[in-house]
């Protein structure tokens, strides 16, 4: 049989030739691997005089560019910026040093002055407080270190010596501004101050801030000494769940230093003093109160016994209105505003009765809302602050008025839910008040001197009746507008 290759179905291929020997095909890797080197080699060789004149060029090139005036130009600016922006980095961290010196400088400067301005018994009070740090904004920390420095202010808490008697500059400041700055209906007798202040001598808390008279004094520039220049009786109330508040009773600045921003400087001293307090209560009872604010009393805007206090209650409110005072109004369902507050009688004699006035709020920055619970709240430890004095047994302050000071709030609180908010300059005057509430009627028929149709003196039964206290409200709002006007005409 022929050698034949079969495939499928009996098709035949041409023969196929024999392949190469196992030697053969060891060999022929070999073979192609050093044709290859060979190759490559030669390649490189006749690439290196090309890469080598490609090298050369370019180096003549660069040269030619370095000593162009456009490269020296571009290169000068280059090392000018970096040199520029090395030292602006190097003055922009000197100057944040010098600035953060500068800061410490002016504070420890500022420290030196308060602590220059703080006497020993209000030191003791106050530890480690700054009283500039208890001004709710930086314009209240101007005034009240502007102040410090000008008159060469000095604050001092009042105490007794050792007789049980004021110190003699300290009664200077009472006689001299307390009792001359606030009429009878309104000033604690000095005797009544004075037993309580030795009461709190006797417990231990002379110094806790609960309760405090602040003197100040100081004196213009030009002026050798110091004298009497401001007075502040205050204390720290309870203002509810939500904390405490400082309470200043009574402000007064002698005449010749006002304008100098007093106001901001006894605010601030008060507040200061209610935030040491408040921290020896918390400290003492575990409690976490916040210091709220201010809350004090101001006149209603045509309030005085005579014209020149009348027509003072109109400046007066603008310097609170700069104060960041605002008046706590009651609100009605229908939108009517209702007094909210009223002072126990506090004079000797016991005949004045109730006496209302403005209860203003000052908050403190992130202080939660003033609701009528806190305004209850203050209401009743104002209460309390005012027992201190009926404590004494001293005439002009009593159980019996403060009771019947607390009755009259509560029939006022009953009527409303709310409480509103406003500026001392748009709270409501007492010609305003007067047609709704029968003791603001009575004190302004008695302040003007006003009379009934057949000019005898309004009598009691008569601020009951709605009529007859619109007609009050008419005549005394009639006799403030003619003060107004012949104020107007006698400046120009």
């Amino acid at each position: 049989m022929s050698e034949l290759n079969r495939v499928g179905g009996g098709r035949t291929q041409p023969p196929v030739a024999p392949g190469p020997s196992r030697e053969e095909k060891r060999e022929a890797p070999r073979a192609s691997v050093t044709s290859i080197k060979g190759a490559l080699a030669d390649i490189a060789g006749k690439a290196r005089p090309i890469a080598g004149a490609i090298r050369g060029a370019a180096a003549e090139t660069a040269t030619s560019i370095r000593q162009s005036s456009a490269w020296a130009t571009a290169s000068d600016r280059l090392r000018t910026m970096a040199r520029d922006r090395l030292i602006a980095a190097s003055d922009a961290g000197l100057i944040d040093r010098l600035g953060r010196v500068k800061d410490a400088l002016a504070q420890a400067a500022e420290k030196a002055v308060v602590a220059r301005a703080v006497g020993p018994n209000l030191k003791t009070l106050l530890g480690n407080i700054n009283p500039l740090d208890a001004a709710i904004d930086d314009h209240q920390r101007e005034q009240m270190l502007s102040a410090i420095k000008k008159l060469d202010l000095k604050a001092e808490i009042a105490t007794l010596d050792d007789t049980g008697e004021f110190r003699a500059a300290d009664r200077e400041v009472f006689e001299q501004i307390y009792m001359e700055n606030f009429p009878a209906a309104e000033a604690v007798p000095m005797e009544t101050i004075r037993a309580a202040m030795a009461n709190r001598r006797a417990n231990g808390t002379e110094l806790d801030g609960k309760r405090f008279t602040l003197c100040y004094t100081g004196k213009l520039p030009g002026e050798a000494e110091r004298r009497p220049l401001a007075f502040a009786q205050g204390g720290t109330l309870d203002a509810g769940e939500h904390g405490m508040v400082s309470f200043a009773e009574y402000l007064a600045v002698q005449d010749d230093f006002r304008g100098n921003g007093m106001l901001h400087v006894m605010l601030g001293f008060v507040n200061a003093s209610a935030m040491a307090a408040v921290a020896k209560h918390n400290q003492a009872t575990g409690e976490n109160k916040a210091m709220l604010g201010a809350v004090w009393e101001i006149d209603p805007l045509g309030r005085g016994e005579d014209s020149k206090d009348r027509l003072y209650t109109i400046q007066r409110n603008r310097i609170y209105d700069h104060a960041g005072a605002l008046v706590v109004m009651g609100e009605t369902s229908d939108g009517q505003r209702v007094p909210v507050h009223a002072q126990p009688d506090v004079t000797p004699t016991g005949d004045t009765g109730n006496w209302h006035l403005h209860f203003v709020y000052r908050p403190n920055p992130g202080s939660p809302a003033f609701d009528k619970a806190a305004l209850v709240a203050a209401s009743q430890s104002y209460d309390g602050y005012f027992r201190d004095w009926a404590a004494t047994a001293q005439p002009g302050v009593n159980e019996t008025t403060i009771v019947e000071a607390a009755q009259y709030k509560a029939e006022q609180h009953a009527q409303f839910d709310h409480i509103v908010l406003m500026k001392p300059s748009e709270a409501p005057s007492d010609s305003d008040m007067a047609r709704g509430d029968p003791l603001i009627a009575e004190i302004v028929a008695e302040e003007y001197g006003l009379t009934r149709a057949d000019g005898q003196p309004y009598k009691e039964v008569d601020f009951a009746d709605s009529t007859v206290r619109n007609v009050i409200a008419d005549q005394a709002a009639a006799a403030f507008e003619s003060e107004r006007e012949a104020a107007a005409a006698a400046v120009k």
